[in-house]
C-alpha cells in the first residue's frame, strides 16, 4: 500500500473513532495500520483499546503481544499472550490457545532478563 494510501486510511479510521469511539472494528484495523509503520506504541494503544471495549477479542490480544514483541519489550508481549491464552480457555477456544502457547514459546528466554 503506498504511503499516501495509507495515510488516508488512517485518516479515514481516526474519523471512524471520532464518529463513534466504541467502533472496535476500527479501533483495530488502526492498530493494524499503525504496525505496518512501525508504529509499534500507537498500535499497541489501539490493540488494548479494542480489548476494552470488548475483553474476549482474541484476535487484538494476539495483534497486542505482536506489536510488544516487534517494540522490543517481550514482558508485555509474553503478558498479553498469557491473558489471551487464559481468555481462550475461558471461551473454549482450543485452536487460541494453542496459538498463544506458540507466541509465548517464541520469546527467548534472555528476554526476561532485561
Amino acid at each position: 500500500m503506498a504511503l499516501f494510501d495509507q495515510s488516508a486510511r488512517i485518516r479515514q479510521l481516526q474519523e471512524r473513532i471520532e464518529a463513534d469511539g466504541f467502533d472496535e472494528l476500527a479501533h483495530f484495523q488502526l492498530g493494524e495500520e499503525y504496525g505496518r509503520l512501525g508504529r509499534w506504541r500507537e498500535a499497541f494503544a489501539k490493540f488494548r483499546r479494542v480489548i476494552e471495549l470488548n475483553p474476549e477479542s482474541l484476535e487484538a490480544y494476539l495483534a497486542m503481544g505482536d506489536a510488544c514483541e516487534k517494540a522490543g519489550v517481550p514482558k508485555e508481549a509474553d503478558a498479553a499472550w498469557r491473558t489471551g491464552e487464559t481468555v481462550a480457555l475461558r471461551l473454549t477456544r482450543p485452536e487460541y490457545t494453542s496459538i498463544f502457547a506458540e507466541r509465548r514459546a517464541r520469546l527467548s528466554p534472555e528476554a526476561y532478563l532485561n
